[in-house]
């Protein structure tokens, strides 16, 4: 993700309670993207209206109301085809955690701190692994520099005995710290399964946003990468970057995701 130009939010029925507008609204300045929101219910257009004049935001943003026929990811998908959509947002309780093409931002109800703290859960045990970290840390690199965020790269070591295999990982992570401009010192190693590790960690630290590699492409890692996505969000109650392999979100600038998106819609 060189560039963020344009951001989809997808709104649930009822959806103009809550923080969500003020953080999108945060996103867009950060980044200077066009937004757009696509309403379930087109009934509350009204309401979300007004609730972005009070924000007195000065962003334009466009409205797509659900027509009632399609599927509502189904038409979530094709909107965001449609307009090319860098990012998808939408609220942590209503959007499935496995099927989104894109990088795809769930927000939860606590509000950003004003200086916020990113974490970037990665793992290089397997190569397509690796190739979900290469994502993760390109989009989260991205995201935070815009918000000029305190950016935190958590690696837990599986393998205890193994020496080799372990300096074999260990240079791997290093590569891609080195690689993507992140700093060294973010990088935290840890030893232990991900998903046992990793959880407390993440919850005492109250990460705004916590990064995770997304799973849909990769059947042969699924039941893994569930089992670690579900403890690793369970973790947290901050928001939740679910990020494409870094082939996919390199991509983004090129058209090809849009395309992607149009033909899973």
């Amino acid at each position: 993700m060189e560039k963020l130009t344009t951001i989809l939010v997808a709104v649930p029925e009822g959806g103009s309670k809550g923080v969500l507008f003020d953080k999108v609204v945060r996103l867009v300045r950060q980044t200077g993207a066009r937004v757009e929101l696509f309403l379930a219910a087109p009934s509350d257009y009204f309401a979300i209206a007004a609730r972005i004049r009070m924000l007195d935001c000065a962003i334009s943003v466009g409205y797509t109301p659900h027509d009632g026929a399609t599927p509502l990811t189904d038409a979530i998908l094709a909107r965001a085809a449609a307009l090319r959509a860098d990012l998808l947002v939408a609220p942590r309780t209503h959007w499935p955690l496995d099927d989104c093409p894109i990088p795809l931002l769930l927000l939860g109800e606590q509000p950003w701190a004003r200086e916020p703290r990113f974490a970037a859960a990665v793992d290089v045990a397997e190569e397509d692994s690796e190739s979900i970290a290469r994502g993760i840390m390109h989009v989260g690199g991205f995201l935070a520099q815009r918000f000029d965020a305190h950016l935190d790269i958590l690696y837990s070591e599986r393998e205890l005995d193994d020496q080799r295999l372990r300096m074999e990982r260990a240079v791997k992570i290093a590569r891609l710290v080195r690689e993507y401009h992140v700093g060294g010192e973010r990088l935290q190693v840890f030893d232990g399964v991900p998903e046992r590790v990793l959880p407390p960690l993440i919850a005492a630290r109250h990460y705004d946003i916590l990064m995770l590699g997304s799973v849909q492409r990769h059947r042969t890692l699924l039941s893994e990468f569930r089992s670690v996505s579900k403890r690793l969000i369970g973790s947290t109650e901050g928001d939740v970057l679910l990020v494409e392999p870094r082939p996919a979100a390199s991509a983004l600038r090129s058209g090809s995701a849009g395309q992607q998106l149009a033909h899973q819609a």
